[in-house]
């Protein structure tokens, strides 16, 4: 067969499957107009009914469910008009070059002159092919603009839902209605109740007031709520923001002792190669257990925890080579605690005074050991009331270790401790009481001004104590769901907020509650379930659980950017002048900050990660699933 048949069913089978796309997107508008009008109305009801009885928690869930029924069915929509497009304009560009390309092998006759009959004829064809290739492009777009600019109540109701919002500037009219505060997530939305706090359904029951703000749910007894409108909460000025530093441990400042390295806040001093430009696989090494805590790394030695449900350790390997130097086994002391796939029997990253090492498992057994192995003490403060077993990582603060020991869920029934312990004996040095309920999140050490703040987060409170004395500095009310990132903090500002709830950026310059004048905005968009927040050069960077990774503006929480980079555990690291990230896949990916996503190297390393790396000197330290691995020049 020759070149020009061939290119001709070629053109064939383009021209067909673009029709049929077209063909798909024409049904998929039909079906995201296909909306059943009574339910805006149900929900504008169920909304003021849960405002008039909070407590009712058959209608929370009546609403958590039809709320997410929405969300679901208009982002599936909006997916399928978005990747629909994008894959009519590639058949489109296929059949236009196939046109060309065949029209140049068209066999010719030269014994004769076309006549004029020939020509026209040839004309009208090139003339037709050209129209419907314009035709199912133009066609393509107006379908899909129209999918997009869904005006009915449900669509606005979602899209209004996806806006982040800043606090309104000092001076507002007292009786302005409040902003609809912002709810659902652009790609995933959040699993919490989201209908609390949505705008009024435009279009639906017009006689009926605006609905109340409500805050996400927290669980029962949580205590006061977020105020209803950031209108009455002032914003501070620039100038009254703190400059806020890390708290570095003494001497090891250049290792990584913690989860997130040094400062916990996921910027690293290190200085390894990029992928593609030196970087490469030094050495990999079997790990005996399973674990999905991150490594760390202390005076020449990568030490992990794992464990699987006979047996538990803690491991040291040489850090220059990968030589395992020790394995101290600790043994299970009374029932198997129940723990999710996700959290495993080892999800807490050690913490290192760089005198001794510190392990908890989700029974709430705490080890001390020195750096040789050897069991100094153990502690334990479990059994836990936690649906997924204790997952919060250890820190240092001097020579304490510090933990955040968060379950239950009732607030008010004060089940939650924060406590400080003696590294070299296991005693308490304080302790204090939290009307708090679950959380897996770990808590954060900081220097605002000339005040060190340990910054810890549980529904329903953002709190900042004392390091030396355990001591309540200020407290955010309003926080939901399930927190398991921890906070982040940049030159001025806290951050801190989970999927199901909001990001707050915080100014923690204040005392007591600082929730009206302490927030300076937050937004429910992209928020994360485990990955936690980066901040970094005036933007902040989430990882949502469906894989999309957003830049938002430091200074208001803007959008700057979005881009899926697949699904990821582990949180992102400012490593120099990069950003760094490993996915659940194994892709090690390293992105320049900025107004734009752009990849400076990409690395394979062919094993599921969950767990964050490890940045020291010119080396990265990566734990996957059965193997450490070494990378650097």
């Amino acid at each position: 067969m020759s070149a020009y048949r061939l290119l001709c069913r070629f053109r064939l089978v383009l021209a067909i499957s673009s029709a049929l796309v077209l063909g798909l997107l024409a049904w998929n508008l039909v079906q995201s107009r296909s909306y059943d009008p009574l339910e805006a109305t149900r929900l504008e009801q169920m909304q003021l009914r849960l405002a008039a009885n909070p407590k009712d928690d058959a209608l929370r869930d009546q609403l958590r469910t039809l709320d997410r029924q929405v969300r679901e069915r208009y982002l599936h929509h909006r997916r399928v008009a978005l990747q629909g497009l994008a894959l009519l304009a590639v058949l489109a560009s296929l059949l236009a070059l196939a046109h060309a390309a065949a029209e140049t092998l068209r066999p010719r006759s030269y014994s004769a002159e076309p006549d004029a009959t020939e020509i026209l004829a040839q004309t009208r064809a090139k003339a037709a092919q050209g129209a419907y290739v314009l035709a199912t492009a133009l066609g393509g777009i107006l379908v899909v603009l129209a999918t997009l600019g869904r005006n009915d109540p449900l669509g606005s109701y979602v899209r209004e839902g996806m806006k982040p919002h800043a606090t309104e500037a000092p001076g507002q009219a007292s009786g302005s209605a409040p902003p609809a505060p912002p709810v659902g997530q652009g790609s995933l939305p959040p699993a919490d109740p989201l209908a609390l706090g949505k705008p009024p359904l435009a279009g639906s029951l017009p006689a009926t007031p605006p609905t109340t703000r409500l805050e996400p749910e927290a669980p029962a007894g949580a205590g006061t709520q977020r105020p209803s409108s950031p209108a009455v909460r002032p914003a501070p000025s620039k100038s009254a923001l703190p400059d806020l530093e890390p708290c570095l441990p003494a001497g090891l400042e250049a290792d990584w002792p913690r989860f997130r390295g040094p400062a916990g806040n996921g910027v690293a001093a290190a200085r390894p190669p990029l992928p593609g430009k030196g970087l490469k696989v030094l050495w990999k090494v079997a790990v005996p257990l399973p674990g999905w805590n991150s490594p760390i790394v202390v005076k020449g030695s990568v030490l992990l925890a794992m464990a699987d449900s006979t047996r538990r350790e803690v491991a040291a390997f040489d850090a220059r080579t990968g030589e395992l130097l020790w394995r101290t086994p600790i043994p299970y002391q009374g029932p198997l605690p129940k723990v999710s796939q996700d959290t495993g029997y080892a999800p807490s990253t050690m913490a290192s005074d760089g005198e001794r090492a510190y392990a908890i498992f989700p029974d709430g057994l705490l080890v001390g050991l020195d750096l040789g192995g050897s069991v100094l003490w153990t502690r334990s403060f479990g059994p836990f009331e936690n649906p997924y077993g204790h997952a919060s990582s250890l820190l240092c603060h001097g020579k304490n270790v510090i933990v955040q020991l968060d379950q239950g869920s009732d607030p008010e029934e004060r089940k939650s401790r924060l406590v400080a312990l003696d590294g070299a004996t296991g005693k308490n040095v304080w302790q204090v009481d939290r009307a708090v309920s679950a959380s897996w999140a770990t808590p954060l050490l900081l220097r605002a001004g000339t005040r060190e703040l340990l910054v810890a987060m549980a529904p329903p409170l953002v709190c900042a104590y004392d390091p030396d004395t355990g001591k309540e500095v200020w407290r955010v009310e309003g926080l939901g769901g399930e927190p398991a990132p921890c906070p982040a903090f940049d030159e001025h500002r806290v951050y801190a907020g989970n999927l199901g709830s909001y990001l707050f950026a915080i100014n923690p310059s204040g005392e007591g509650d600082i929730t009206r004048t302490g927030v300076l905005w937050d937004t429910s968009d992209y928020l994360p379930d485990i990955v936690s927040p980066l901040a970094f050069r005036e933007s902040v960077y989430l990882l949502g659980p469906d894989g999309t990774l957003a830049c938002l503006r430091a200074k208001d929480g803007s959008l700057v950017w979005e881009h899926r980079i697949g699904l990821t555990k582990a949180s992102p690291t400012a490593v120099g002048d990069a950003i760094w990230l490993v996915t659940d896949a194994g892709r090690l990916v390293v992105l320049q900050p900025g107004d734009a996503y752009r990849e400076l190297g990409a690395m394979e390393l062919g094993e599921v990660v969950r767990a964050s790396p490890a940045f020291v000197g010119d080396r990265v330290y990566v734990r996957g699933q059965d193997h450490l691995f070494c990378l650097g020049p």
